[in-house]
Parts: structure tokens; sequence; C-alpha cells
């Protein structure tokens, strides 16, 4: 969700945890470098993950106290239905209002 500052993927992919897949690392960290490409991919992981939570916690209680409520819809119901299903798999369905 870029309106909660939340980069895609963000929250699930691990840092410091043995990945259950490999989609968990980005493949520039399996790659040789001369540097600490891990460490840094860690840094950032932390980072943006921060920034990910902060961003949800605005998104379900803005300053005006009430949830910010997005309203989705779409003519095919195989649309929707995927959108649910995404909805539910990054956490956030309580924020968007699905219509047919």
């Amino acid at each position: 969700f870029m309106a909660g500052n939340v980069a895609p993927h963000v929250l699930r992919l691990k840092c410091g945890l043995e990945p259950v897949s490999a989609q968990q690392y980005p493949p520039i960290t399996r790659w040789k470098h001369n540097f600490p490409i891990a460490d840094m991919w860690k840094e950032l992981l932390i980072e943006s993950s921060g920034k990910a939570k902060d961003g949800l916690r605005y998104l379900r209680g803005s300053p005006s106290g009430k949830p910010i409520e997005f309203i989705a819809n779409d003519f095919h119901s195989g649309a929707l239905d995927l959108l649910q299903a995404s909805l539910a798999n990054s956490g956030v369905e309580e924020l968007v209002e699905v219509h047919e």
C-alpha cells in the first residue's frame, strides 16, 4: 500500500532468519559481492519494515480517529476474488471495501 508507505512484499520478508523459500530474500543477496550485501539488505529491511508498520498504524487509525477506507470495484468477479485474496494475504482486508 503506497498510501501507508508499505513497500511491496516487505512484510513477508525475513531478516536474520533462515528463509522458508528463496523469495524471502531478493536475488541480489545471493550474488557474489565484495561488500557485505546481506548486512546492507538487513538494515534496509529493518528500516522499511518500521516505516511499513508506522504506515499501517496510520491507515488503521488516522489522525481523525477513524481508519482510512479504500473502495475497490470491478465488473469481473474473478478480479474481485483475486483482490480479496491479496488483501487477506497482506493483512489489510479491513481497510478495503470491495464492490462488484
